[in-house]
């Protein structure tokens, strides 16, 4: 990072630390993504291992405004901690006294390090991306697309990647059929309403505002309209939901395929 000396800043979240790093526009999320794997890789090769966290460059995963509350993470005391700015020479001190900083708003001035912007490098076609991506073991009965595993893994997802969500069990259940019985919308409506409750909704630290009958609402409006998993190649991807190739990119550009096959 010294020797390119990126335009950047320092927070603490209250559960982690966040590198916010300032670039010159690019049209393609994809090339942000391709920006942040060479800094991984960069620090797993230099340090033999990392802690960055992969669910990076996504514009459908909200981040942490400064000095507003992170409910996530308490305290002791059960109070909870701020997303705070910090110093480099904040990191010198003891995690106790970051954590500390982090109970309350910390107003100090917005300092940007650095001198100069990244400049992000053209990710390579999707159809050249070697290796697969997968999806992280999780608790539901349902297979999940990779992209929006990480999309909503999230405490507070965007509508939009929650209704795409939606869609994709709908796929899965429906086997990609239209639904035109109200029996079957109403099955349908009712495993996906469970597996949401049971991956994200009940699990401490992802949703933060689930309310059951409010999802339902919602996904009741995206399963009685028979609404599909968006296509990787004209809505996934250029909205920067792909994390890289997974087992549906290829079989699915024209998305005519059955989710079974």
């Amino acid at each position: 990072m010294d020797m390119n000396d990126y335009q950047h800043t320092l927070f603490f979240s209250g559960r982690g630390f966040h590198l916010f790093i300032f670039g010159e526009p690019t049209n393609s999320i994809r090339s942000i993504q391709a920006f942040f794997r060479y800094i991984k890789n960069n620090l797993t090769n230099t340090f033999g291992k990392n802690t960055l966290d992969d669910r990076v460059g996504q514009t459908t995963r909200l981040r942490r405004v400064p000095n507003t509350v992170n409910m996530s993470s308490m305290d002791e005391n059960g109070n909870p901690y701020f997303c705070v700015p910090l110093f480099y020479s904040d990191l010198k001190e003891p995690l106790q006294r970051i954590l500390s900083l982090a109970k309350k708003p910390r107003q100090i001035p917005f300092k940007i390090s650095g001198k100069r912007k990244a400049t992000f490098p053209e990710a390579p076609p999707i159809e050249s991306v070697e290796g697969e991506v997968s999806v992280p073991r999780h608790d539901g009965k349902l297979p999940i697309l990779p992209c929006l595993h990480n999309a909503v893994m999230s405490e507070n997802p965007s509508h939009m990647a929650r209704a795409y969500l939606v869609s994709w069990y709908r796929d899965i259940l429906s086997q990609r059929q239209p639904l035109l019985a109200l029996e079957d919308k109403q099955y349908v409506l009712d495993r996906t309403v469970e597996e949401i409750k049971t991956v994200f909704g009940e699990k401490e630290e992802v949703w933060l505002d689930w309310d059951e009958a409010t999802t339902r609402k919602h996904a009741k409006f995206t399963v009685f309209n028979n609404y599909k998993t968006p296509n990787c190649k004209t809505k996934l991807i250029p909205e920067g939901y792909c994390i890289g190739k997974c087992w549906r990119y290829p079989d699915y550009l024209d998305g005519e395929k059955n989710v079974n096959n």
